[in-house]
């Protein structure tokens, strides 16, 4: 998995981001939740950079395809000064993004593949959308997330492989949209460079 993941970050693409995914699906690991990525933002805003690094740290693969997770220890390495570090972490953040972005456009035919229901939130807040609802739609085999923006727009996000993960967050209903939203903190919009690479802005 880790070198699939290696050539995912070295050349972020469709290509690269499914075969790293699946690699990373066959270890069967827990999808991060809502609760454990606002523990990690609470203890950033708290300025605990040492425990944020340690416990994103602590997720090992769980937290390789999250850009919220590569996101807070990018910030942790910056508050302690580590700027090569913070670097690897914001280019794999903004691998990520731009990895979700690569599998659709977010349509019905077309949705996003993700690897944790908090990415949701996360590519929302990269196109700058607001959801206003969100349903679970099955299509077939294929289960999706539609969020329904506040400018009426909707983003489609296949879950499929998700369901089969151990203690996976995919009951999407259930979930509560503003604990994933208060979540995702430090975000802003990110502009695409001349190489490709999505960039994130700290505030």
């Amino acid at each position: 998995m880790y070198q699939e993941f290696a050539r995912f970050l070295e050349l972020p693409g469709r290509a690269t981001f499914i075969a790293a995914r699946a690699a990373w699906l066959q270890q069967k690991v827990s999808p991060l939740t809502p609760e454990e990525l606002q523990s990690v933002a609470q203890l950033l805003a708290a300025g605990e950079a040492t425990a944020v690094i340690e416990q994103v740290h602590s997720w090992k693969s769980r937290a390789a395809f999250s850009p919220r997770a590569h996101y807070f220890c990018g910030e942790a390495h910056a508050l302690l000064g580590e700027l090569e570090q913070a670097e690897v972490e914001r280019l794999a953040f903004s691998a990520c993004l731009q990895g979700i972005l690569a599998t659709g456009d977010g349509s019905r035919l077309k949705p996003y593949i993700i690897s944790q229901i908090p990415d949701e939130y996360d590519v929302l807040k990269l196109l700058g959308l607001t959801c206003q609802k969100q349903r679970l739609v099955q299509r077939g085999r294929r289960s999706c997330d539609v969020l329904t923006c506040q400018d009426g727009s909707s983003v489609w996000f296949n879950i499929s492989d998700l369901l089969t993960l151990p203690a996976a967050e995919t009951k999407s209903p259930a979930i509560e949209r503003v604990q994933i939203e208060r979540a995702t903190t430090g975000f802003i919009r990110t502009k695409r460079r001349p190489s490709g690479r999505l960039r994130a802005s700290p505030r």
